[in-house]
Parts: structure tokens; C-alpha cells; sequence
């Protein structure tokens, strides 16, 4: 388990325009102390809300644990671009599994090309207030618009008071420029929801664009059989010399594709993704 100031537990709060918000909250049953607000606990200009428990974590400090934790049980990581799961074959040994967890680099990754793939736009500003201790987003309609809004608090041992300020949600947007007329707009609409962001003491740390990685259909995770080398009945696979011919068969874990909720989601995965390579060994 994470250690204690990298995982917090917050009270949260999802505000909406209309009633219709209620019918999207699947996982009510899922999450701790779940209510609906009272009309006086729910701020103007929205109409409806729920509150409930939830956890948060800072990414910064939560992947630097996971990655000295991995370490300290023998992984190795190595950072290398590869363009063809032909290229792979000097990491699967002679038990031939491989986990693929490239992302939306399974779009272009050779011998998977899984063009579901598409990228969700995120811009993002994370800043410093003592007064941001509760998880807050405004929902219209049924589902996410385009620009969203989000704080989320974050924990963290180097930074403990730091806020989390989203956003956008643009479907199909490849852009990774800073636009600051977003920016404006998403500290704009977050000091609605919290007006003390507009404190003096309010500090800007960073801003951020990013891209979540969602699939058409849904995440993969599910175990193919592939046979090296690739063979492309065009003929256009990179050639990467003799002693690639030999011919191996491996067995892939994809691990990908999983939107918005890649953090949500990662431990229920990684059981899954171990269960599948058990199978296949």
C-alpha cells in the first residue's frame, strides 16, 4: 500500500444544472458516506447535487514511489522508442510474453495499429491554496462538456496544500500547446465553485496539457498470440536484419485505452493483466 501523505482520502462534492446528473451516478454504491445535498448545501447557480468520499493522489510522487518500489523487487526500466513489435524480441526471453501498455502509441505501434485509439485533450492548472481540501465538479447535462470543471486536492509529502484545476476534455484533439485564454477560463470557472482561489496567497505552480488515451469500444485488456517476424502482405515491415528472421512465436498482454481513469482503473488492470500472463505461461 501507499505510504501515509501519498494517498488521501477527501470529502467530495458534484454539482449539476438539472436532476439529470443522478442518472449517470452508477457507482454510488461504490463510494463511501454517498448522499444527495440538501438545497441549501447546494451552491447557485446549480440545482442539484451529491456528496461523498472519494480518494485522491499527487501523480508526481505517487509514480516516483511505484517506480522505487518496482526497483526494489528487480525491475529494470529502460527507456527505448520502438516502432514494430519486431523489436521486442530481445525483451520477451525465451518465455515470449510481453505486456503492451504503449498507450496511443498502440496507433502507430507496428503489428498492433489499433486505430480506436484517440486522444482526449486535458489542459490543466495545479496551484497552491491551504483552503482546497474538498473534491468539487460541476456536471451539465448527463455527461462531460468540453470544459469541464474540476478541483481536485492532492496530497504530497514536498507539497502537501496543492490543487488540481481542470479543465478540458476535447475528443480527438492532438494540440500540445498552452492555450492561456483556456487557462483564464479554467481558473474563471473553478473559482466559482471555490472563491478562496482568488485569495491573495493563491499560487500558480504550474500549467499542463496532456492527452488521456481512450478507445473506441472500451479499454483491451486481453492476450493475443502473435508470430515474429511480422509479415505484411505489402511487404512494407522495416527490415531489421538476418539475425530477425528467426521465427518466434509471443504472446502479447495489451493493456491499454483506458480514457480518463487510467489512475481509477491501474491496480484493477495490473490483476487482471496478471492473471492473463499466469495463463499464458
Amino acid at each position: 500500500m501507499a505510504p501515509s501523505g501519498l494517498v488521501k482520502r477527501s470529502p467530495a462534492k458534484i454539482l449539476g444544472e438539472t436532476d439529470s446528473i443522478l442518472s449517470t451516478i452508477w457507482w454510488k454504491d461504490l463510494v463511501r458516506d454517498f448522499r444527495l445535498l440538501s438545497e441549501s448545501e447546494v451552491p447557485a447557480p446549480y440545482k442539484v447535487g451529491i456528496a461523498f468520499d472519494t480518494v485522491t493522489i499527487n501523480p508526481m510522487e505517487y509514480l516516483s514511489w511505484l517506480r522505487t518500489e518496482l526497483e526494489s523487487r528487480g525491475v529494470v526500466f529502460r527507456r527505448q522508442y520502438i516502432r514494430s513489435l519486431n523489436e521486442v524480441r530481445p525483451f520477451v526471453g525465451e518465455g515470449g510474453l510481453l505486456v503492451n501498455a504503449t498507450s496511443l502509441g498502440s496507433r502507430s505501434l507496428i503489428g498492433v495499429e489499433d486505430k480506436t485509439m484517440y486522444p482526449i485533450r486535458g489542459q490543466s492548472i495545479v496551484v497552491e491554496h491551504a483552503g482546497l481540501q474538498e473534491f468539487i465538479t460541476v456536471r451539465s447535462g448527463g455527461g462531460l462538456s468540453d470544459h469541464p470543471t474540476c478541483i481536485t486536492p492532492r496530497p504530497g509529502l514536498t507539497q502537501p496544500n496543492t490543487a488540481f484545476l481542470n479543465g478540458t476534455h476535447q475528443v480527438g484533439n492532438w494540440d500540445t500547446s498552452l492555450d492561456m485564454s483556456l487557462a483564464k477560463g479554467i481558473f474563471e470557472r473553478c473559482s466559482t465553485v471555490a472563491p478562496c482561489l482568488k485569495d491573495e496567497g493563491t499560487k500558480i505552480l504550474m500549467h499542463n496539457v496532456g492527452f488521456r488515451p481512450d478507445r473506441k469500444g472500451g479499454p483491451r485488456v486481453e492476450a493475443e498470440r502473435i508470430s515474429l517476424p511480422l509479415i505484411r502482405s505489402d511487404g512494407l515491415t522495416p527490415y531489421l536484419g538476418e539475425n530477425a528472421e528467426k521465427e518466434q512465436n509471443i504472446t502479447v498482454v495489451h493493456a491499454y485505452g483506458m480514457g480518463a481513469a487510467g489512475y481509477q482503473r491501474s491496480w484493477g488492470v495490473a490483476i487482471e493483466v496478471l492473471s492473463l500472463l499466469k495463463e499464458n505461461m
